[in-house]
């Protein structure tokens, strides 16, 4: 495996946690901007490792 595809799995795991945990506070603005935060990494890493 690459070195960049490890980076992204990571990348993707850690957009994955932020969603599960901040899922349920997303009635404030900390939780809103981090969940967020978790769907860009989720989709940017999902986007590079798929190429």
């Amino acid at each position: 495996m690459k070195k960049k595809n490890i980076i992204y799995g990571i990348l993707c795991g850690a957009g994955g946690i932020l969603i599960g945990v901040f899922a349920n506070k997303l009635n404030t603005v900390y939780g809103g901007a981090l969940f967020t935060i978790g769907v860009l990494l989720l989709v940017f890493s999902t986007i590079k490792l798929d190429k």
